[in-house]
């Protein structure tokens, strides 16, 4: 690997593993159901201990997606990290579609979630805002610089590397929901939550493949910011 694809790769993990903690904090610290489930689970002795392992594991796979996706963008197919000059042509684009996909993914996924699993929605306006860092700065560099570069790397081919990393990043929405008890099911409600998801991701993954990764996390944050709005209207 080259040095200048390494030492990218070292700074982009730092960054957005920053950017996760404070989700992190929430939700084996301070979410009262969080705690109460991982208490259940393990010593709350343990705590401390099994969030620093957590915060190395998730470094270091930020790490290897980070490494991936520098190192095997070609800048073609695939649009790689981006520019701040790219953004900021986008930015107009950005703006609008983070809105709309805020709007439709509220109405698509969140009304079907938020009822009866509250764990997944902070009332608090401040906690709110670590739900939109964690996904736009964990899930999209695993998804898009991550699962989607190798996949991209072992095929060549850009629509299955997109449906793919629509897959894992549904995955790892539904493993949160699975942990605070979302009962997993054949029926309807599910299959229409799995299937938005993936529809929602393979969206992202198309946009990382035009517009590159520095456009993907802004517009995932940006859409992601509907969890500060839901705080607000649910009396947090």
């Amino acid at each position: 690997m080259r040095e200048d694809v390494l030492v990218k790769a070292v700074k982009l993990a730092a960054v957005a593993t920053l950017a996760v903690i404070p989700n992190m904090l929430d939700s084996y610290f301070w979410n009262p159901g969080y705690s109460e489930i991982m208490s259940s689970k393990v010593p709350e002795s343990s705590l401390p201990l099994i969030f620093g392992r957590d915060v190395i594991l998730v470094f270091i796979s930020l790490l290897i997606s980070a490494a991936c996706g520098f190192a095997w963008s070609d800048g073609k197919k695939v649009a790689g990290f981006g520019s701040v000059e790219s953004l900021k042509t986008n930015l107009k684009s950005v703006l609008i579609l983070g809105v709309v996909l805020a709007v439709g993914t509220a109405f698509l996924l969140d009304k079907w979630l938020a009822g009866g699993f509250e764990k997944l929605y902070p009332r608090s306006p401040v906690v709110s805002i670590t739900i939109p860092l964690r996904a736009a700065f964990y899930e999209e560099i695993i998804c898009r610089f991550g699962i989607l570069m190798i996949v991209f790397r072992l095929t060549g081919s850009v629509p299955a590397s997109v449906l793919l990393s629509a897959v894992f990043n549904a995955a790892i929405g539904l493993r949160s929901a699975i942990f605070v008890g979302f009962p997993i099911g054949m029926d309807w409600r599910t299959a229409g939550i799995v299937v938005a998801k993936i529809l929602v991701s393979a969206f992202f993954g198309y946009f990382y493949c035009r517009k590159g990764l520095m456009s993907t996390i802004s517009l995932r944050f940006i859409m992601e910011l509907k969890h500060v709005v839901l705080a607000f209207t649910s009396g947090g």
